[in-house]
């Protein structure tokens, strides 16, 4: 019974963008600390320009300050919209509708990229296929923040075992994955109010 209920509470906040994105941004302790690590490992003062790959609602743009080149990409039009309707009057910030599998840029486009709870709606070769054209983009640091596969609080556990990504992995599996395409300086855990994160900061092989 429980499981249809997280089934259609989750279903519900799909169709519903602004109170999927309050939900969301509460079940992540307000993302106060995954803004910390992008503000803090990408050297924002320094970044004249971030791609942010699969950026939803495009929260995570605020990290960035007016002399940063900001551009998000996703493939779902209403998380877009809602992006452009938020933060998409700042000159310095553009929202482009682009499958990840399909994206293109010119070489050398931005000094880094984040890649933030995407990972896990992405089979292995669609990933590697996608992050093996990234170092040719990106020129610094390449920022990647997943879901825990296995929490060991059991309302985490449910919320994961619901979610609409096909392709949850163990921090282990994650690891693995990401070490096919870049070298791994940093990774760890993050326990957040009730959905952890994985955090892998990395740089071109």
């Amino acid at each position: 019974m429980l499981k249809y209920i997280f089934k259609f509470a989750l279903n519900f906040l799909n169709f519903h963008p602004k109170l999927n994105r309050m939900t969301w941004r509460w079940l992540k302790g307000g993302q106060k600390e995954l803004r910390k690590i992008i503000i803090n490992e990408l050297n924002i003062n320094r970044c004249a320009s971030v791609l942010d790959i699969c950026c939803g609602y495009g929260d995570f743009s605020s990290c960035f300050k007016e002399n940063t080149f900001y551009v998000g990409t996703d493939s779902n039009l209403s998380s877009l919209r809602f992006a452009s309707s938020k933060h998409g009057l700042h000159s310095n910030k553009k929202f482009v509708c682009m499958d990840l599998r399909a994206s293109q840029f010119k070489e050398a486009s931005f000094d880094n990229c984040i890649f933030i709870n995407a990972l896990h709606h992405f089979s292995d070769d669609e990933l590697i296929d996608f992050f093996m054209k990234v170092p040719s983009i990106v020129r610094d640091k390449i920022l990647i923040i997943d879901a825990v596969s296995n929490p060991r609080n059991w309302l985490k556990r449910k919320l994961i075992e619901n979610d609409r990504g096909k392709f949850i992995r163990t921090f282990e599996g994650q690891c693995r994955l990401i070490k096919k395409c870049f070298i791994i300086e940093n990774s760890f855990i993050l326990e957040l109010k009730l959905l952890d994160q994985t955090v892998f900061i990395c740089k071109k092989n």
